[in-house]
């Protein structure tokens, strides 16, 4: 799930920006190949997708600002994808994996990377001082140290 934000200063930054010949396609293909590279992945080859694209906020652009899918992978798993640029201000760029034994894994692509309204700025993650494993409790100590 992405939900993000580009505003019309960002596309008209250069011309190729948002248009079917320069880009190729909108926030599927251009902000989102990381998570879709992640998504794979995790899951592997896509047996069916069924999804919708649309362009709900940018007009001057001709290429989608937001998808919505259905999948079905090879291994017999499903998932859900939720990518937009639509969303003032942006939030996240998150892939999660829900497993049958109930355990979950996955990792937000965009912390500390968020697009607010037309202006990118890079701020540090927020680190996480809570560590769990056992064995491993002083890694978090120790992560910190290098930042």
């Amino acid at each position: 799930m992405v939900l993000g934000w580009r505003d019309e200063a960002y596309y008209r930054s250069d011309p190729w920006r948002g248009t079917w010949k320069g880009e190729g396609g909108g926030v599927m293909v251009s902000q989102c190949t990381h998570q879709l590279d992640l998504l794979l992945w995790f899951m592997g080859p896509l047996k069916e997708l069924y999804g919708y694209w649309d362009n709900f906020n940018h007009p001057y652009i001709e290429v989608e600002d937001t998808v919505a899918a259905v999948m079905r992978f090879k291994s017999g798993a499903m998932g859900c994808l939720v990518l937009s640029n639509s969303q003032c201000p942006g939030i996240f760029g998150k892939v999660h994996v829900h497993g049958s034994s109930g355990a979950s894994v996955g990792i937000e692509v965009e912390s500390g990377s968020p697009f607010i309204a037309g202006v990118t700025q890079r701020v540090e993650p927020a680190f996480n001082d809570l560590w769990t494993i056992p064995g491993e409790e002083k890694t978090s100590r120790n992560l910190e140290a290098r930042r």
